[in-house]
Order: structure tokens, then C-alpha cells, then sequence
């Protein structure tokens, strides 16, 4: 979190609401009006204390700015600028005492760490490992392997940004280091695990996931007839106006038995699960005899019959 989401967050942002290049109406963004009253009353309190550092900002900004209102959100992102970092590392300390539930993603028990960790993420290692590496050759400090599967624990975890990602490495750096033998002395910037991240190819990781499910699911399979369930999403916030997209649909395959999603593909924009079902069930190659449920789109006499994978001349 930094200062300008603290201020988005409290509803103290300008609203834009414009139409034919005509703005309909003044205001601010609709925020947590908690969050918004405790930043405004820190701010006129910091703005009256003599001697102060919120006090001499607020004079500052009002021999510039007219407006008391807006020279107080100044205010108000200044004092965000000195809190938030001493959060940050209160945040530290208690992730290494094992107080927080990020802190806790990654403590063993009686097992040694660097053990478990192996033993554990061993296999997705070898995995991520035949990546295509979107990076030159020359000045590679982190492996991609390792990027890759500290962004897994940084997900699963509970981070959703680039900088929640490296906050995650930063706090378990040393952590990581041991359990892995490596010897990263800061955690990568917020734009190379951004460069990384969307550089990939979709195709090699979608194979890269598909292997590992693979491996798991002969892993956890117990003996008897499990069923595979196939099911259409749409990706929120993945359309396109500028350009005329529609949102993404990604159709997935569920092993019931397991609780694992063995496989992905994109539904074409201008078409339907159908022929999309067709062709992940030839790509998983399912035995004959399984089962499979879908939903009742996919009821139709044309396609009941299972598609047999492409033989090779």
C-alpha cells in the first residue's frame, strides 16, 4: 500500500465523471468513510501543532495552492510518506517471528526448512525449469525458476500485485536463501518481476502447469472411477474497450477425486466452449471409459462421441 492508494482508498481522489468530453458532475471518489475521516482529522490536528513537520507542509502548500482542502490531502499524503514504511517493518518483525499468516507460509515445524522445501517444491522446480525464459542470456541475477515459484507463494499467500510479490521475497529473503541455497542479497525491483512475469510465453507455462497437474494427480489418485468436470469462466476486468475486446474465457479441466485443475484453454472470441471442450479433451487424452461432465451446451448429437488425439504420421 502506498500513500496515493491510502488516499484512493479514503475517497479523498477527484471523481472524473465525463461525457462527450463534458464533465457532469464535481466531487471525490466514493471511499471508506472510516479511513476518511481518521486521515482528515490526523491532518487538520497535524496542520495545528506548532512546530511540526504536517504544519510547516500545510504552510507550504498554502502560499501555492487557495484551496485549504486540497493543501490538507498534501498533508495527508505527507504523513501516509512517514507511517507507512514503519508499518512495513513492523510488519518485518512479526512475519520473522512467525506472527503473521505471511510469516507462517513458510515455517516448518520439526523437519528441517531447507528439507521440506526441497523435498516439497522439487518437482515444480524441475517444471519451471523448462520455461522459456523471456530474458537475454548475459546479466541474469535470479534463476527463473526460483522467480517463478516465490510469485506462486507470493499469490498463495495472499499478495496480488507486482510490489506485494517482492514485499513477500523481501520479508523471507533470508528464509528463501536457506531453504533453496541461494544467495540473492535483495529481493529483484517490482519492474523485473514485472518484465519476467509478462515476457512469458503463455503456451510453455500453460505446458509447465499441465505437467506438474499431471505428476499430482498420479501422485493422489486413488484406485476407482473419478470424473472430470469441464466449466467455462469468464476473466474479470479483461476486456478492452479502447480496442473492442471482449473478457477472456478460459474453459478448465477439474479431476473431481483430487481437487485438481489439470488443464486451461482460451475460448476463441468468436466462438463457444464447444469446440473448445472438443479440443481439451483430445489434448488430455482420457482414457476410454471416463467420465466427463459438462454443462448442457455441450448437449449435442454431433459431439458425444470422445475426440481421439492427433496421430503422428
Amino acid at each position: 500500500m502506498t500513500s496515493e492508494t491510502g488516499i484512493y482508498k479514503g475517497g479523498l481522489c477527484p471523481a472524473n465523471h465525463e461525457s462527450a468530453g463534458k464533465q457532469t458532475r464535481r466531487g471525490t471518489r466514493k471511499g471508506n468513510p472510516y479511513l476518511k475521516a481518521t486521515l482528515v482529522t490526523a491532518a487538520v490536528c497535524g496542520a495545528r501543532i506548532k512546530g511540526t513537520y504536517l504544519r510547516d507542509k500545510f504552510h507550504r502548500l498554502r502560499g501555492r495552492i487557495r484551496a485549504v482542502q486540497r493543501c490538507r490531502i498534501g498533508c495527508i499524503d505527507a504523513a501516509l510518506s512517514l507511517i507507512l514504511p514503519l508499518m512495513r517493518s513492523d510488519v518485518r518483525r512479526l512475519s520473522a517471528r512467525g506472527g503473521s499468516r505471511a510469516g507462517q507460509c513458510l515455517t516448518f515445524e520439526a523437519a528441517t526448512g531447507s528439507e521440506v522445501a526441497v523435498a516439497a517444491f522439487s518437482p515444480l522446480l524441475d517444471v519451471l525449469a523448462e520455461v522459456p525464459d523471456p530474458r537475454r542470456a548475459e546479466g541474469k541475477v535470479y534463476k527463473l525458476p526460483h522467480v517463478l515459484l516465490f510469485s506462486i507463494l507470493a499469490i498463495v499467500a495472499g499478495c496480488n500485485s507486482y510490489r506485494g510479490i517482492i514485499t513477500f521475497i523481501d520479508v523471507h529473503r533470508r528464509r528463501l536463501n536457506a531453504a533453496f541455497s541461494l544467495k540473492w542479497k535483495r529481493a529483484p525491483a517490482h519492474t523485473a518481476i514485472r518484465h519476467i512475469l509478462q515476457g512469458l510465453d503463455p503456451a510453455g507455462m500453460e505446458t509447465a502447469f499441465r505437467r506438474h497437474a499431471a505428476l499430482l494427480q498420479a501422485a493422489r489418485s486413488t484406485p476407482g472411477q473419478g470424473s472430470i468436470a469441464l466449466d467455462g469462466k469468464t476473466l474479470r476486468g479483461s476486456f478492452d474497450k479502447f480496442h473492442d475486446r471482449a473478457a477472456a474465457q478460459v474453459l478448465s479441466a477439474f479431476a473431481t477425486n483430487t481437487a485438481l485443475v489439470l488443464a486451461h484453454i482460451d475460448v476463441a472470441e468468436k466462438s463457444n466452449e464447444v469446440p473448445a471442450a472438443q479440443a481439451l479433451l483430445a489434448e488430455l487424452g482420457l482414457a476410454r471409459g471416463a467420465i466427463v461432465t459438462l454443462d448442457a451446451l455441450h448437449c449435442q448429437k454431433n459431439i458425444s462421441r470422445l475426440p481421439q488425439p492427433p496421430t503422428s504420421p
